[in-house]
């Protein structure tokens, strides 16, 4: 069973000051491989939504890891078949400042 993915307008604000951060300090190449990395998460939580971890922090909320220094924050919501794309959180960010 295939999940429809849903983009919440903070994970494009995320995901894109993510890219924009790395533009700075990787080279195009790292960058496409980011992307490409996303993209395959993204692919993979359609077949199996629950592959990433559940958080503390809020109840069906999920965290999966993109890069070392980055991980993706979503919700299943089984009953529609879709999963929500929450946030991108860059991990050298304070966990204290992390909100959904």
């Amino acid at each position: 069973m295939v999940y429809k993915v849903i983009w919440s307008p903070l994970a494009i604000k995320t995901y894109i000051e993510n890219i924009e951060h790395l533009e700075v300090l990787w080279t195009d190449k790292e960058i496409l491989i980011f992307i490409n990395s996303v993209k395959r998460k993204i692919h993979l939580l359609t077949t199996n939504p629950n592959l990433g971890s559940p958080t503390t922090r809020r109840k069906n909320v999920r965290k999966s890891v993109i890069h070392k220094r980055v991980v993706l924050f979503y919700r299943v919501k089984s009953a529609k078949k879709e999963i929500e794309l929450i946030r991108f959180w860059a991990t050298r960010r304070n966990p204290g400042n992390l909100k959904f």
